[in-house]
């Protein structure tokens, strides 16, 4: 078989055009890596925002957990028998200080030995 300068184009046009088709394909690949990078460095800072907002969140919801349980009706109904119980002693020693007081007549008699 014999090469004539027909054929030898025809090869060196198939070199060039595989050639240029690889050129293409390889501009088209570092475009797509650099598009990936990007990509993946906003999903980055998406999942870093998505974090900070779910333990944000994570906190709000323990503080209304909290808050809840504060403002619970047993709770409160706890605190209000605390609170009367504390008022009737405070009355209770207020009448005992005043009858010591009437008692003494605002002066305490001599202590015999």
């Amino acid at each position: 078989m014999e090469l004539g300068t027909r054929e030898l184009v025809h090869f060196c046009l198939l070199v060039a055009t595989i050639a240029g088709s690889f050129q293409v394909v390889k501009s088209q690949l570092n475009r797509l890596m650099k598009d990936f990078e990007k990509a993946l460095t906003e999903i980055q800072s998406m999942n870093e925002r998505l974090d900070k907002q779910e333990a944000d969140s994570a906190v709000v919801h323990h503080q209304t957990r909290i808050l809840a349980g504060i403002l619970s009706p047993g709770n409160l109904k706890e605190q209000t028998q605390e609170i009367a119980d504390l008022k009737a002693r405070v009355e209770i020693n207020a009448r005992d200080v005043e009858a010591l007081y009437r008692m003494h007549n605002g002066t305490h008699p001599p202590v015999v030995d």
